[in-house]
């Protein structure tokens, strides 16, 4: 609700009948019908079954961040990992 005031769109609790942290549950209640939900266009496009109705809603920035635990870091295998994946985020966000 605080990310729709700060793009101008006000919206109580009221205005929503469901609510999950589970990317799965999301898409499997918009297939059933049960309201919008916002996702990324990348898996709307590929479900046949999803209408995009609404594409001029500015996403405002959002942080990403990549931790791992300290000890993690001393293995070559996941610092690799975590280097490729700093340098695809960090390209993806220019």
């Amino acid at each position: 609700m605080r990310s729709a005031a700060e793009l101008g769109i006000s919206v109580t609790a009221d205005d929503f009948h469901w609510r999950t942290d589970s990317l799965e549950t999301q898409i499997t209640l918009l297939r059933a019908g049960a309201g919008v939900g916002v996702m990324h266009i990348c898996l709307a496009e590929r479900d046949r079954e999803l209408v995009q109705v609404w594409d001029s809603v500015p996403i405002p920035p959002l942080d990403v961040w990549l931790v791992c635990h300290r000890d993690s870091w001393k293995n070559a295998r996941i610092r690799a990992l975590i280097n490729f994946l700093s340098s695809r985020l960090r390209a993806d966000l220019q």
